[in-house]
């Protein structure tokens, strides 16, 4: 847009540059600005299918769920722990060392405010790494830091108030319950997130994937670990939140539904199959509702072209015939009642022959076959997961997982119907033929739509980071390969290693090689969405509806210096599980990792760490200071060790420090 402003208007004429009849359809999220621009390109193209962005809408559904009282109070608290000890650099060392006594290799995420879908990675992370924040809360560095605080008065009150906090919640179990609780209702909301932005995911599961956490929203009573976190009256909110992001509202939100969103599900056998078993064929998401906006999609595909809509009308009439539906004959019948599993095959030929006789060969006997590889391939992925267990904490996440690993088991629609292409109908002549391949090409370019735009703004973000400022002068072409490489080289070892889509995005969910979370149980999801895992019991369709507190002053030792206007200095005493280290030979990168005791002017003795040796490559620093502290209050900076200032005791003079290790197990303690 360069200078200018991003109206509906300006939009438009950008995109008219580019777009050609040839074009069906634009994707763009559903503020007003692409709204009124959707608007404009209508009145220059009116068959074109303008859809919002598919996973823009699911992070403001889960931005709906996540303003939920419960899920924004366990939210915030989830967010202090981990910033509180990221920023607190001993802190957060001390934090290292713990998870590495645990073998915990979950790191902690803090996600922008705006990236909703990634707000429940915070929870887990949080919740996996509970007996690391624990041992954090009793280090001999946290409540050598907090006695350093009290000691400065009222200038520290709110450092202070922060403290008391984090070992408050990090030594509650009722906080961790919070955390799986706020997991349990987020965690499957973000699968489907992360799922729908995958690249090569057809247009027709976006009404599968939103009708399962549809299904979801409305099982929450069955999870305990939810319904002991949510209020009573949450769980039905979740579920009207998912409807109107769906639905949209009269006054409000706009919703995600479009017309060719049913279409694309109607015409894709691999996604009907995922939906159902070989047992139960019919479809129960294939309802007066879809088929009704199939046919008005058509339409409105063909407006210009009255000719066309009726070919593709009475093409999309024999697609419909050729469903299959269980209507087994008499044999079949009787088979079931006397073995039920072997009866399968004889239904089967049972609704097989019904299809085909009441539809299009080419239809009834491809899109049987289809199905039928599905099934197969669903069917081997499950036997291949296996039985496994499943802890509370991760069944939410688990009967969520079922569906969408269904879901990764379909082929492409575009591919199904390139070979219906190729099919010639029984006894069909030249403009019978003609007709089935024109509805056979329309079908391919429509499931081809991609329903989000995230392949965009991936571009979009790289080339920003390709073409700074001092590149404007770029050659175009060489601009091109540049974005390509930066946004594409990352994804070459990220492939090799975790897969890519889905599978990425569950596989960094688990704990890659052990799983373990600290208490030795599964944490990972990938491993939880095989034949054993729950299923959603069957819930009301989304078609059926048309339209913080005082801080606690409890703590040990709060005696003294708090109420004062001026600092109260530390005295000299040796800090809990330490002891003196042998003085410094000389001064030189050796001392990089060790923990020192300084004399400060107001504040007294400060503990702090070495991180970083000053040299002659910082010439600015290098005749002042000669080494880069971190310190207890967080402050870090350059600092000037001298051998003339070692010294320690009461009678120190400012600014003698001296070296201190910690005492035999202290860092297992």
């Amino acid at each position: 847009m360069k200078t200018e402003r991003s109206t509906g208007e300006n939009l438009a004429s950008v995109a008219l540059k580019y777009l050609t009849p040839s074009f069906i359809a634009v994707v763009a999220d559903n503020t007003g600005n692409n709204l009124a621009m959707f608007a404009v390109l209508l009145q220059h193209f009116a068959t074109l299918f303008t859809l919002g962005c598919f996973v823009h809408v699911l992070d403001l559904l889960i931005e709906d769920i996540a303003k939920l009282p419960k899920l924004a109070e366990i939210g915030n608290d989830a967010h202090f722990v981990i910033a509180f000890i990221k920023r607190h650099g001993l802190l957060y060392e001390e934090f290292l060392l713990a998870q590495q006594k645990h073998g915990i290799r979950c790191a902690l995420k803090l996600y922008p405010e705006t990236r909703f879908g990634y707000l429940y990675l915070m929870l887990v992370c949080a919740y996996k790494n509970k007996h690391p924040m624990r041992m954090v809360a009793d280090s001999a560095v946290f409540s050598i830091v907090l006695a350093a605080l009290k000691k400065r008065g009222k200038e520290s009150e709110k450092s202070v108030a922060e403290f008391r906090r984090f070992r408050e919640l990090v030594d509650s179990s009722v906080f961790y319950k919070r955390l799986a609780g706020g997991r349990g209702v987020l965690e499957p909301f973000s699968m489907g997130l992360h799922y729908g932005e995958g690249d090569k995911v057809p247009l027709s599961h976006v009404y599968a994937t939103f009708q399962t956490m549809y299904e979801f929203s409305q099982n929450l009573k069955d999870f305990e670990v939810i319904t002991d976190f949510l209020e009573d009256e949450e769980p039905d909110e979740v579920t009207g939140l998912v409807r109107e992001r769906w639905l949209g509202t009269q006054g409000g939100k706009v919703g995600l539904k479009a017309d060719v969103h049913l279409l694309a599900f109607a015409i894709d056998p691999y996604v009907q199959a995922a939906m159902t078993t070989p047992e139960t064929v019919t479809c129960d998401l294939m309802d007066g509702h879809v088929t009704g906006a199939a046919r008005r999609a058509l339409r409105h595909f063909s407006k210009d072209d009255a000719q066309k809509r009726a070919i593709l009308e009475e093409q999309l009439g024999l697609w419909m015939a050729a469903t299959p539906a269980r209507k087994p004959d008499e044999a079949g019948e009787a088979a079931a009642q006397l073995a039920p599993a072997a009866a399968t095959t004889n239904t089967t030929n049972a609704y097989t022959s019904k299809a085909v006789q009441s539809g299009n060969n080419a239809f009834s006997s491809l899109r049987h076959a289809a199905m039928e590889t599905t099934w197969e391939k669903i069917r081997t992925a499950e036997d291949k997961r296996g039985v496994q267990a499943i802890s509370p904490e991760d069944a939410p996440a688990a009967a969520m997982g079922s569906t969408l690993s269904r879901l990764k088991q379909c082929s492409s629609p575009v591919t199904f119907w390139l070979t219906m292409l190729q099919e010639t109908p029984r006894g069909a002549n030249g403009p019978e033929l003609e007709a089935h391949r024109m509805f056979c090409r329309s079908m391919s370019d429509i499931s081809a739509i991609v329903g989000h735009t995230c392949g965009v703004e991936r571009a979009g973000k790289a080339y920003g980071l390709v073409m700074s400022s001092l590149r404007k002068s770029m050659d175009p072409v060489r601009a091109i390969k540049s974005v390509y490489v930066y946004a594409n080289y990352p994804l070459l070892n990220f492939k090799h290693e975790l897969g890519h889509g889905y599978d990425a995005f569950a596989a960094m969910m688990s704990n890659q090689a052990d799983g373990h979370d600290g208490d030795g149980e599964n944490g990972g999801v990938i491993n939880h969405d095989g034949v054993t895992s729950p299923r959603l019991r069957r819930g009301r369709l989304i078609t059926e509806d048309t339209r913080s507190s005082d801080e606690s002053e409890s703590d040990d030792g709060d005696e003294g210096g708090t109420g004062g206007d001026k600092p109260d200095p530390v005295a000299w005493s040796m800090p809990d599980k330490f002891t003196l280290g042998p003085e410094p030979s000389k001064l030189d990168s050796k001392l990089i990792g060790s923990y020192i005791y300084m004399r400060w002017k107001d504040y007294g003795w400060q503990l702090g760490k070495v991180y970083e040796q000053i040299t002659r490559a910082n010439p600015r620093l290098f005749k002042k200071f000669n080494y880069r502290v971190v310190w207890a209050d967080n402050s870090k900076g350059p600092s000037s060790l001298r051998v003339e200032n070692y010294a320690h005791g009461p009678d120190a003079a400012l600014d003698s420090w001296v070296v201190l290790l910690r005492k035999e197990g202290a860092a297992d303690e």
